[in-house]
């Protein structure tokens, strides 16, 4: 319990150094773009000033640092420059709600039934059903996803079954949630069944086998355990492509997303919603990552968190 005290203790001090980080240099990235954000002829001289002196811009940019920095430690992400009297973390929890809807759709789709299929095309290796799965794989994940966005739109709502576009009921969510699933799905059918057939070839399989353990036992005590470990290794950047948005799906599906709104913040310079963003998307793959460290633990027991021997 010690070791395991330290060792969250550690990784908590880590992710405040890395968020630390990533608001520096976000920040003076964000300053090197050149312009304000009211970059426009049509407003007078003088107000301009009294505009830049109310969000802080007149003053120089390490003193910028310092405030902002000073209001995150705070909880104040500060306000749109871009949409008036509107806070970045409402902005935020509005626009992150389309995008988790669709994302947690499309992992709910891709990632069971993309292991499955993995599994199965592993266990069948070298027959009809595994050239099926693989070719399957192959084309699901060589297609790009705004093609498969175009196609379900043109064959499915183009017919009436489904809503081609917008956002409001759950049949929006179907046709954007399938899109952005299918790569997913192919990647994880191949990966399962590469991991599974390395597993397959293991010693302690082969150990496992002479011993008379069943083939169910095999299969689901030893060679499915030890391959999903790759796999969940994996699961934080797809969580977090998934559940942050998809960009190019948000266009095509024009759903108001996070990724929408990221792009129109960074053309506008709108620096409190663009750096909001930032961390947001930061915070949710730093706690990824975390989770992953405790689920290698019960995959594995082998792997310790404390890092201890076996």
């Amino acid at each position: 319990m010690r070791n395991l005290g330290k060792y969250l203790l550690r990784r908590f001090a880590f992710m405040i150094i890395t968020l630390w980080v990533i608001i520096t240099i976000s920040f003076f990235f964000m300053k090197l773009l050149p312009g304000t954000p009211f970059d426009d002829e049509r407003i007078p001289e003088a107000v301009l000033e009294n505009m830049m002196a109310q969000y802080g811009l007149d003053k120089s940019i390490p003193e910028q640092y310092v405030l902002y920095l000073t209001n995150v430690v705070q909880g104040d992400f500060g306000v749109s420059y871009r949409i008036k009297n509107r806070d970045v973390t409402t902005i935020i929890a509005e626009k992150f709600a389309p995008s988790a809807i669709i994302g947690i759709h499309a992992l709910i789709i891709s990632v069971p039934l993309g292991i499955i299929l993995g599994m199965i095309a592993a266990l069948r290796r070298g027959t009809a059903i595994d050239y099926a799965a693989v070719g399957f794989a192959v084309i699901g994940f060589a297609i790009p996803s705004f093609v498969v966005a175009v196609a379900l739109q043109y064959l499915i709502a183009g017919n009436g079954l489904l809503p081609s576009a917008l956002w409001g009921t759950y049949k929006h969510v179907i046709l954007p949630s399938i899109a952005l699933a299918l790569s997913m799905f192919a990647y994880y059918a191949r990966m399962m069944r590469s991991e599974m057939l390395e597993v397959l070839g293991q010693d302690y399989i082969k150990t496992a086998k002479s011993k008379g353990l069943s083939r169910p036992v095999i299969i689901f005590k030893h060679a499915f355990r030890n391959s999903l470990i790759p796999i969940i290794t994996s699961l934080p950047v797809v969580i977090l492509f998934t559940i942050s948005g998809s960009l190019v799906i948000e266009q095509i599906y024009s759903i108001p997303g996070l990724g929408t709104e990221l792009v129109k913040s960074v053309l506008s310079r709108d620096y409190t919603v663009s750096m909001g963003l930032t961390l947001f998307y930061a915070v949710m793959y730093i706690v990824a990552l975390f989770i992953v460290d405790i689920l290698y633990s019960v995959v594995d027991p082998r792997i310790r968190v404390a890092g201890g021997s076996e």
